[in-house]
């Protein structure tokens, strides 16, 4: 999502603006062409492609186009021009989901149907043919579209149920990324904040609304954690950690529609979001999309839960927006 090449100009506008000029993602990196490493970023229309489940297509190596038939839709992210659609294969299991990508403005993976798929409803079947590049030494995946037909209703799989070590920006479940899942954490371990400015969800060029995408928490478990400042007004963002620690749990909001929690100091208030204050918690039955994320030339990813409802982080003592 936030791994583009070098040669492309980056104009970092948020998933909350619909008329970007440069296809980006919900963090803010631009969607136009691949990830660090992960590939070519040829241009090339495909000729023709492989039928293939998600699974098996995830589980190999190589590059290239894909059919993917009858998979069921997991979620879709607002943004009208660069859409992404979560799918996952109708039999569940491992490496079964994946987060495909549609950007009507992209010069190398030119996407003609980003308002259609903007459009389909969660829990429909579908085949999306496009392509899939894959990055062996970051594991980092991406899946660009060519089309989406939409199959009609369709039944997803239950969600996985998650450990907290899953959740954690370090951690190591590369067969659940992008499924849906749940996870119960108790008292122990309810996640407390700890950076409302997490580097990762910076829109760091931006000179308009939106300039953050997520916020990071900390287990309670996990002792000797000094959390950054809150929002404190609706003109400046809190500093974020500078070493952050590998326990800490991002949550981003790409569905941001739906899930209406935001650390963006100063744009909470205008797009009528909740700001999590410094005493704000979270425990008991938690979901969401489990996300994955490789930053612009790095070698080392983060996961993050991505909740796409109130119900799916409920979020204590939270604030309106300054």
């Amino acid at each position: 999502m936030t791994s583009r090449l070098l040669l492309i100009t980056l104009i970092l506008v948020g998933c909350r603006s619909d008329d970007a000029s440069t296809p980006i993602d919900s963090h803010g990196g631009t969607i136009d062409g691949t990830g660090s490493g992960s590939g070519s970023g040829s241009g090339n229309s495909c000729a023709s492609y492989t039928d293939t489940s998600i699974a098996s297509m995830r589980m190999g190596t190589a590059t290239g186009c894909y059919k993917l038939t009858n998979v069921v839709t997991l979620g879709v992210t607002p943004s009208t021009s660069t859409p992404q659609l979560f799918v996952q294969d109708a039999a569940g299991g491992d490496f079964s989901a994946l987060e495909t990508k549609c950007s009507s403005g992209s010069t190398t993976h030119p996407c003609t149907i980003a308002a259609m798929v903007k459009l389909i409803p969660d829990g429909h079947s579908v085949t999306v043919t496009g392509t899939y590049i894959k990055t062996a030494a970051t594991t980092f995946e991406e899946f660009f579209i060519d089309n989406v037909v939409d199959n009609g209703a369709g039944t997803p799989p239950p969600a996985a149920t998650a450990t907290l070590a899953d959740l954690e920006r370090g951690g190591t479940a590369t067969n659940l990324r992008f499924q849906r899942i749940t996870i119960t954490i108790g008292a122990a371990d309810m996640l407390q904040m700890y950076d409302w400015t997490p580097e990762e969800f910076a829109n760091t060029t931006a000179t308009a609304c939106p300039y953050q995408f997520g916020f990071g928490m900390m287990p309670k478990s996990v002792t000797g954690q000094t959390a950054t400042p809150a929002c404190t007004s609706g003109t400046a963002q809190p500093a974020g950690q500078v070493s952050p620690n590998a326990h800490e749990v991002l949550i981003g909001t790409d569905f941001f529609k739906g899930f209406t929690v935001s650390s963006d100091c100063r744009c909470a208030k205008t797009f009528t979001d909740m700001e999590p204050t410094a005493t704000s918690t979270l425990s008991g039955t938690v979901g969401g999309l489990l996300g994955f994320d490789v930053p612009f030339g790095a070698t080392l990813g983060y996961y993050y839960l991505d909740p796409k409802s109130a119900t799916d982080a409920p979020i204590t003592n939270l604030a309106a927006g300054m």
